[in-house]
């Protein structure tokens, strides 16, 4: 699941050349707000998975899944990834959980608050 194959490809972006891409826009203001005060250049994936799944979306299609991943402290947290139409998952800010533990996806419905989707937009209009 972690990135995904190379090989996806939409117009003329991979995956791969995307998560190039999202790594120079992604920044505090598309992070989660809650922990937005965590994000640094250094690590910049931490806390954008669900702008991330949403930019995977407009581009490939699919849906946007909503799961779990235990943190090596035990810790339960809430991730956000893609189902590509292909039937592949991918998470383009897996790096982000380190070595975090998948627990099983669940499908689920994605609420779209104010919030996210102001963020979600910022991520898109940078790129």
């Amino acid at each position: 699941m972690v990135g995904g194959r190379t090989g996806v490809n939409v117009g003329e972006i991979s995956l791969m050349q995307l998560r190039k891409e999202l790594e120079k826009t992604w920044c505090k203001e598309t992070a989660y707000p809650p922990l937005a005060h965590e994000w640094t250049p250094e690590r910049p994936s931490l806390h954008q998975c669900y702008p991330t799944a949403y930019v995977v979306q407009r581009l490939f299609g699919g849906d946007i899944m909503r799961g779990r991943a235990r943190l090596t402290d035990g810790r339960s947290i809430i991730a956000f990834y893609n189902r590509l139409p292909c039937g592949e998952e991918v998470d383009l800010t897996a790096d982000q959980y380190g070595n975090a533990l998948p627990v099983p996806p669940c499908k689920g419905n994605v609420v779209r608050y104010k919030r996210v989707n102001s963020r979600s937009n910022l991520l898109w209009r940078r790129l």
